[in-house]
Protein backbone atom coordinates (compact mmCIF):
# COMPACT_ATOMS: atom_id res chain seq x y z
CA UNK A 1 0.00 0.00 0.00
CA UNK A 2 1.19 3.45 -0.86
CA UNK A 3 0.95 6.64 1.12
CA UNK A 4 -2.29 7.73 -0.58
CA UNK A 5 -4.05 4.49 0.21
CA UNK A 6 -2.97 4.55 3.84
CA UNK A 7 -4.13 8.14 4.34
CA UNK A 8 -7.42 7.46 2.53
CA UNK A 9 -8.02 4.39 4.70
CA UNK A 10 -7.30 6.43 7.82
CA UNK A 11 -9.69 9.17 6.70
CA UNK A 12 -12.49 6.66 6.07
CA UNK A 13 -11.96 4.99 9.45
CA UNK A 14 -11.97 8.26 11.38
CA UNK A 15 -15.02 9.64 9.57
CA UNK A 16 -16.88 6.41 10.33
CA UNK A 17 -15.79 6.63 13.98
CA UNK A 18 -17.03 10.20 14.26
CA UNK A 19 -20.38 9.23 12.77
CA UNK A 20 -20.78 6.19 15.04
CA UNK A 21 -19.46 7.41 18.39
CA UNK A 22 -18.23 10.94 19.09
CA UNK A 23 -16.58 10.13 22.40
CA UNK A 24 -14.48 7.26 21.09
CA UNK A 25 -13.58 9.23 17.97
CA UNK A 26 -12.54 12.24 20.06
CA UNK A 27 -10.31 10.15 22.32
CA UNK A 28 -8.74 8.32 19.36
CA UNK A 29 -8.28 11.61 17.48
CA UNK A 30 -6.05 12.72 20.34
CA UNK A 31 -4.25 9.46 21.10
CA UNK A 32 -3.49 8.16 17.58
CA UNK A 33 -1.74 11.30 16.28
CA UNK A 34 0.25 11.57 19.52
CA UNK A 35 1.46 7.98 19.24
CA UNK A 36 2.24 8.31 15.53
CA UNK A 37 4.14 11.56 16.16
CA UNK A 38 6.13 9.95 18.98
CA UNK A 39 7.04 7.01 16.73
CA UNK A 40 8.06 9.45 14.00
CA UNK A 41 10.29 11.41 16.39
CA UNK A 42 11.97 8.25 17.68
CA UNK A 43 12.49 7.07 14.09
CA UNK A 44 14.01 10.40 13.06
CA UNK A 45 16.32 10.51 16.08
CA UNK A 46 17.48 6.94 15.52
CA UNK A 47 18.01 7.76 11.85
CA UNK A 48 20.24 10.69 12.83
CA UNK A 49 22.23 8.57 15.27
CA UNK A 50 22.68 5.59 12.98
CA UNK A 51 21.51 5.88 9.37
CA UNK A 52 19.59 2.90 8.07
CA UNK A 53 18.05 1.85 4.79
CA UNK A 54 14.55 2.98 5.73
CA UNK A 55 13.00 4.64 2.68
CA UNK A 56 11.99 8.30 2.83
CA UNK A 57 8.43 7.27 2.06
CA UNK A 58 8.18 5.83 5.59
CA UNK A 59 8.86 9.23 7.16
CA UNK A 60 6.51 10.95 4.70
CA UNK A 61 3.73 8.47 5.45
CA UNK A 62 4.19 8.75 9.20
CA UNK A 63 4.10 12.54 9.04
CA UNK A 64 1.02 12.58 6.82
CA UNK A 65 -0.76 10.01 9.01
CA UNK A 66 -0.66 12.43 11.95
CA UNK A 67 -2.70 15.10 10.14
CA UNK A 68 -6.08 13.53 9.10
CA UNK A 69 -7.45 12.64 12.57
CA UNK A 70 -6.83 16.19 13.78
CA UNK A 71 -8.40 17.82 10.71
CA UNK A 72 -11.41 15.48 10.76
CA UNK A 73 -11.97 16.20 14.47
CA UNK A 74 -11.79 19.96 13.90
CA UNK A 75 -14.19 19.77 10.93
CA UNK A 76 -16.67 17.56 12.78
CA UNK A 77 -16.69 19.76 15.88
CA UNK A 78 -17.04 22.88 13.71
CA UNK A 79 -19.92 21.37 11.71
CA UNK A 80 -21.75 20.26 14.85
CA UNK A 81 -21.47 23.74 16.31
CA UNK A 82 -19.32 22.51 19.17
CA UNK A 83 -22.28 20.61 20.61
CA UNK A 84 -21.21 17.07 21.34
CA UNK A 85 -23.66 14.66 22.97
CA UNK A 86 -21.24 13.19 25.46
CA UNK A 87 -20.44 16.65 26.84
CA UNK A 88 -24.12 17.38 27.47
CA UNK A 89 -24.69 14.34 29.70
Amino acid sequence: MGTREIILFEIIIFIALWLIDEYTAFILSIIVPAILFAILLVSLISELVEPSRVPRSYFKTMFLAVIPPIIIAILYIYNSGGQMEWLMQ
